[in-house]
């Protein structure tokens, strides 16, 4: 029989493996900010960082991470903005990328 999926135990492993992805997710977004930087950038690849932002509002929301979360939402909302000041996007995502290397269960 399998737990109740809001029993602690099932809670904790999903945040366990939350933090695993946001190390992947860490290092996708300095790879997606190396070529954001590197030149003109597609509206698919700003989208692709609008949607990886917006997911981890939600994922770090989830599982207690508030003020990672507000950071992940305010770099979202600078990517609508991706053609004003680039170098802050790239600031921006290198801060939220250095926080989810050092979330820690």
């Amino acid at each position: 029989m399998s737990e109740h999926p809001s029993h602690p135990s099932t809670v904790v492993a999903l945040r366990q493996q939350f933090v695993q992805r946001a190390a992947l997710d860490a290092a996708a977004l300095e790879l997606a900010l190396q070529q954001f930087e590197s030149g003109p950038s597609s509206a698919n690849e700003i989208e692709s960082l609008r949607r990886t932002a917006h997911r981890l509002v939600g994922g770090l929301g989830m599982f207690g991470f508030a003020e990672a979360s507000a950071e992940a939402e305010i770099f979202g909302e600078l990517t609508t903005q991706a053609d004003r000041n680039p170098d802050l996007i790239v600031r921006t995502g290198r801060g939220l990328s250095r926080t989810l290397r050092s979330l820690s269960l």
